[in-house]
Order: structure tokens, then sequence, then C-alpha cells
């Protein structure tokens, strides 16, 4: 078909591309559930019966829970998209390897238009409308066009309704798995993991691209720990199979979600190796957030004063009756004096080392102890260093507070959904 009929390609192509609202798209699909065929004539009457994918006769690489669920709208777009992946995927290995493609799509037009973006958001709409692996094996080979797809994958990035579907997908591949296959039936285990395999690709493409110094956390946003307990199950059906590597997603994925949440390292909850990449992820946050210490410094003063929570980091009292300030610097909380002992001496985290500088800090910028988070003094960053350099307060000083304060994943969660950089928008 490629070779001998390439403008019926390029038709399925334009159909799914072009730019629907989702009214349109569910009229479209209400039309093709009204059935208009003349059941008298034979031949209608047979093509009419005959179901897209999911007929016993018609053979092809998803089991029956992969499949869509009706024969009309969904279907077409599931078959569509299944059609169309494969000869996009063959086209972007000719073009990495600087080859020409004498078969469709001939250039990367064919399959996108003009309008990278706006075509792979619409095939992100018809992911939402219709779930299915075709349409997310379709999307990975958007992804797969080599220097051409920041657009396509800053597109993705920018989906209000991707990273929902990411997870359904991957429970649903999870749920899939038979339990009782053996492990020298090969080929029935690499026929179930092929679909997970395929949202995988799809993760992967799409964390290679940072836009705007927005963590990968935070693509993922209200999906983020949905996320995160699936990867979980993944990661435990691997230990049980060992049919697919996806370790580079657990710790790209997982670590920089669980680090940039400040979540407990629960290892009965979250895969060991989730735990185990946040660490690292949390070390490169410290540093990071280290370099440019005064600034971050300023924030963590900000962030004191307008969020309360017991500063001993080993502090396991649900919803504290009382709060007392530190005596020293005034500017943490505790929630009993055992919780403060506990702090002054703690190894490591104890508050003894940094009592001193965010008082001295405090005195310094002349900032009061509380406020509220939407009425916070304005202070710019250049009078912040001024007034910390007038003080003689060292550098040294503030980098062992950022070390200490941030250390506390619980504050380190806090700070980063207060402060880390956030997609503009986002696209449904």
């Amino acid at each position: 078909m490629r070779g001998r009929h390439p403008g019926v390609l390029q038709a399925f192509m334009t159909f799914l591309r072009i730019d629907r609202s989702r009214d349109d798209m569910r009229a479209l699909a209400t039309q093709m559930e009204t059935c208009t065929c003349d059941r008298t004539d034979p031949l209608v009457d047979e093509f009419h019966a005959w179901h897209w994918l999911d007929h016993d006769t018609v053979p092809g690489k998803y089991v029956k829970q992969f499949m869509p669920r009706t024969d009309t709208m969904e279907s077409l777009v599931c078959a569509l998209s299944s059609l169309l992946a494969l000869p996009i995927e063959a086209a972007c290995m000719d073009w990495k390897q600087g080859q020409r493609h004498d078969v469709w799509p001939q250039k990367s037009q064919d399959a996108l238009g003009d309008n990278w973006s706006q075509t792979t958001t619409q095939i992100c709409r018809w992911l939402d409308e219709y779930p299915s692996f075709q349409v997310a094996h379709l999307l990975g080979s958007f992804a797969d066009i080599g220097d051409l797809s920041t657009p396509i994958i800053t597109a993705m990035l920018h989906s209000a309704t991707l990273p929902k579907n990411l997870v359904l997908l991957l429970n649903r591949a999870v749920d899939s798995y038979p339990p009782g296959i053996k492990s020298s039936d090969i080929g029935a285990r690499m026929f179930y993991i092929m679909p997970l395999n395929l949202v995988l690709t799809l993760m992967q493409c799409i964390e290679t691209l940072v836009i705007d110094n927005v963590s990968t956390a935070y693509f993922y946003d209200d999906q983020a720990l949905p996320m995160l307990d699936v990867l979980t199950r993944v990661g435990r059906l691997y230990e049980k199979t060992g049919d697919f590597d996806m370790w580079g997603t657990l710790e790209r994925t997982g670590g920089a979600i669980h680090a940039k949440l400040g979540l407990p390292h629960d290892k009965d909850r979250y895969h060991r190796d989730i735990v185990k990449a946040s660490t690292e992820h949390k070390e490169i946050l410290l540093e990071m957030a280290a370099k440019t210490s005064h600034q971050t410094v300023q924030k963590i003063l900000y962030l004191l004063m307008s969020h309360t929570i017991c500063a001993n980091p080993d502090c396991s009292t649900a919803n504290p009756t009382s709060w007392s300030r530190c005596g020293g610097c005034s500017r943490v909380y505790y929630c009993s004096s055992a919780c403060q002992s506990a702090h002054w001496r703690c190894e490591g985290k104890q508050h003894k080392g940094t009592c001193r500088i965010l008082k001295s800090v405090g005195e310094a910028v002349s900032l009061p102890t509380s406020a509220q988070a939407d009425a916070l003094p304005e202070l710019s960053n250049a009078d912040f260093y001024r007034a910390c350099a007038q003080a003689n307060i060292q550098e040294r000083d503030l980098k062992l507070l950022v070390k200490r304060v941030l250390g506390d994943v619980r504050i380190l969660g806090v700070f980063n959904e207060r402060y880390a950089k956030k997609y503009a928008y986002r696209l449904s």
C-alpha cells in the first residue's frame, strides 16, 4: 500500500490530523453510530457486519483485552493509527540514517502536515477520546523523528490529557498480563509485554526533552502519584518476568516525581529503585539550590514564615494541636518539646547548626517571622544579597542552611510546589 496506494495512507493521516473540537469529534462518532446502510444488499450487509479489529478471523498483534470497545469510530481511529504507525517508524529510521525514503511518507510533512504541534495535539485528543495502545503507538512514532521532534514533544508536554492516559494504559497493560504464563513460553510473554513497551517507549521519548526548565515531575501534574503507583506495579512485574528493560523509566520518571513531591522513602509502597533514584535526584536538587544560595535562602525564609510544619524531619505526629517556636531563631515551629530536643541533636539534620544562621539572616534582611502566603513582604534579590553582605553572612553558612532545611523531604516538597517552574499552559 505504501508504494502503490500512498494516497490512501495520506487520506487516513489527513483524517486523523484535522483540527477538531471535542464536540466535532463526538458528533462525528455519533454519525458513525447511526446506521444508514441498505441491509437488503447482501454485499453491504456483509461489510456492515464486519468488525474493524476485534473479529475472530482478523489477524492482529493485539490481544482481546487491548482491543477497542466498539466497532465504529473507536475501531476506525485505532485501525488507522495502527496502520499508519509502522510506515512512519520505517521512514524515521531512514531519515535518521540520512537515507532517502521513497515510499509514504516521503517527507515528514506527508504525515504531520505543516503544523506539527497542532497535529500532535489532535492525536492527543484522539487518545483521550479513545485511550488505546494503537493511538499511543502512533504518537510514539511521531516522537521518534529525531532532530525534527522538538515541536512534537513540546506539544505532548503541554497536553493536559496525555499524563492520565499514560497512567491508564500502563495499568491496563499490567492488569492484562496473565499470571499463569510459563517462563518458557517466550512468545506469549512478549505478546503481552508489547503494548506495555509501546507506552514506556512513548514516555522515554517525551522525557528526552526539557522545555522551560520544567521537571518531568510537573508534566504528570495531578497524575504524579498515580504514575508512581503504576510504575511500582510495572517494576514488580519485571521482577517476576524479566521481559523488558524499564529501569531507566523507574529512575528517570519515578525518581524525579518522588523527589520533587518530597514523598517519604516508603519502600513498601514505592518500588525500591524509585526510592533509590529519588535520593539521587534530591542530592542534585540540593546542589542546584545551593548554587544560588542567596535566592534559595530568601525563598526558604518566605516559606517558613507562611507555612506551619514541625521542623523535626522525623516527626510522625498527625494533626498537632499546639505549636511553639524555636526560642533561638523564632523561624521554625515544633509540635512538642520532645520534637524540639530531638531536632537539636539529630545527627546530620540538627537545628543546632542552623539556628544561628537563620537568626542572623532574618535580622539582617529585617523580614518578619510570620506572614500570609498571599501577603509576603517585598524584597528584591539584590537587596537581600546586599543585606547579607553588610551583615558579613558567609556563603558557606547559606549553603549549609539550604542543605539542612531542604534536606527535609517534607519541606523540599512544599518548596518545589511553590517555587519550581511549571508549564505556562496546558492544552486539552
